[in-house]
């Protein structure tokens, strides 16, 4: 007896265990998973190569032990209810290598307005409830530049617009452990913050695309900081993010006040800097290498800590009027003001020594003697941080012209890095054409050597060029 009532517990705990048959294929565990952004399933091997997975569609290929025990766990459990109202955010193709054909499942990864998430498979209709931990963790990994659909009219180049729902949270929730890790090393959640409570469904962003817009070719991402309710993109934006290709969005209701005129919500406001990042990367191809962020004010203040804090995702920031740092400044006799935030781990100081920080202020600003002691205090560090004091002006936006010098500063270090690899990938391809001319790679190495092209120089006319040669492109798709 004891032993029938130990097999039906077995047999209970195994038909809802994680991942469960959703898991499997022919009764086995796969080997290979692929994550699209489509239903179809691209070639069986593809190029370990961001741009062309990109053109693929392919947001991750997982095949390590470790990866398809998350994978699994992310499957959650069965579920047999009525799904509301959904949206895709990607697919799961399972692949039994080794066996005849390699046969496949594909599941449609689906969230609801609420943000809850299920599995479903596309042809049984077999649906489980996400893991959230494990898929969070899955998506972390994801390759950021996702197949980018047609503007609509609604989204014209040059035009500021507020974005229409749904929005896609970022699979970074600022609770208080995370928030306590990235801004305190780990100390007491501060006594006057409050903890993030933002609902997305009931946000509202402002976009802006630059004028010369191009969804086939991967724009940068400009996040605007609001001090006020107010979160429309400003104008003052419009001419660096036309000059450098910048997407702009922010929010509303993302002040300096958020939700009370005694009190800020930082986490709030932090929390939908990242929201709209994921929001943007999913509606666009967003080029992950020159995400940035601006603000004025308080604004100004949330631009500089994501940049001291998140340097893994933001990759430069102009704070306007308004800068935080991690040291104690003595502002004047008698006065000084305490450090904003504790010095971040050291994997996120070595990255901002290279990602900067550009200041705008001036000498009729309030926050003028407070930045500049911040400003040096950070090049002390051996921060990458460099100061604008206009003579003359206030606690206001700068010159439409200051604004674009700074962002061009900021966004200096990445045009560099690429114009060198640039001359590498059409040596490269130079090469290439002529040993091959126009012919596609007859063996592995060719073909490495133009998938390494792509590697060295993304969406360039050389990279291009080695897609088309590979077969992934056909000419006219060349933008």
């Amino acid at each position: 007896m004891p032993v029938l009532v130990c097999g039906l517990v077995l047999a209970i705990c195994a038909a809802v265990a994680p991942g469960g048959p959703l898991f499997e294929i022919r009764g086995a565990s796969p080997t290979r998973v692929v994550v699209t952004t489509g239903p179809d399933l691209p070639e069986s091997d593809p190029p370990d190569a961001p741009m062309l997975r990109a053109l693929l569609g392919i947001r991750a290929v997982y095949t390590t032990a470790r990866d398809l025990r998350v994978t699994k766990a992310a499957l959650g459990r069965p579920f047999d209810r009525d799904l509301p109202s959904v949206r895709t955010l990607a697919y799961f193709h399972l692949i039994l290598s080794g066996e005849p054909d390699a046969p496949v499942r594909t599941l449609a990864i689906l969230e609801s307005p609420s943000g809850d998430r299920f599995a479903r498979d596309i042809i049984t209709d077999d649906t489980a409830r996400m893991n959230d931990g494990a898929l969070r963790t899955l998506r972390k990994t994801w390759q950021r530049a996702a197949a980018a659909p047609t503007a609509t009219p609604d989204h014209r180049p040059g035009r500021v617009f507020d974005l229409p729902q749904p929005y896609t949270p970022s699979p970074i929730s600022l609770t208080p452990r995370v928030m306590t890790d990235r801004f305190f090393r780990g100390r007491s959640y501060p006594d006057n913050w409050d903890q993030m409570d933002r609902t997305l469904t009931d946000e509202t962003f402002s976009v802006r695309l630059p004028a010369g817009f191009d969804p086939l070719r991967p724009s940068g991402l400009l996040v605007w900081q609001s001090p006020t309710p107010k979160g429309a993109i400003p104008r003052t934006l419009h001419a660096a993010a036309d000059a450098l290709n910048l997407i702009c969005i922010g929010a509303h209701n993302a002040g300096n006040y958020r939700n009370s005129p005694e009190r800020g919500d930082p986490a709030d406001r932090f929390q939908l800097v990242l929201d709209a990042i994921e929001t943007s990367q999913r509606l666009w191809w967003i080029d992950h290498e020159r995400v940035y962020i601006t603000g004025v004010s308080g604004g100004g203040r949330i631009s500089s800590m994501m940049w001291a804090c998140f340097p893994d995702i933001i990759k430069g920031a102009v704070a306007i009027v308004g800068l935080n740092s991690p040291h104690t400044i003595p502002i004047r006799p008698g006065f000084v003001s305490p450090p904003n935030y504790m010095r971040p781990a050291l994997k996120f100081r070595k990255m901002t020594k290279i990602q900067r920080l550009a200041g705008i202020t001036g000498t009729e600003d309030f926050n003028e003697p407070e930045m500049v002691l911040r400003v040096e205090e950070h090049q002390d560090d051996g921060m990458a941080v460099r100061l604008w004091n206009l003579e003359g002006m206030g606690h206001t936006f700068p010159p439409d012209e200051t604004f674009l010098e700074a962002m061009q500063w900021v966004d200096a270090p990445v045009r560099e890095r690429r114009e060198e690899r640039l001359e590498q990938a059409a040596s490269l391809l130079g090469s290439y054409l002529e040993a091959k001319g126009e012919l596609p790679p007859a063996g592995s190495s060719e073909r490495e050597q133009l998938v390494e092209v792509t590697r060295l120089a993304p969406w360039t006319e050389p990279a291009w060029k080695a897609a088309e040669l590979l077969g992934i492109v056909e000419p006219s798709q060349i933008p």
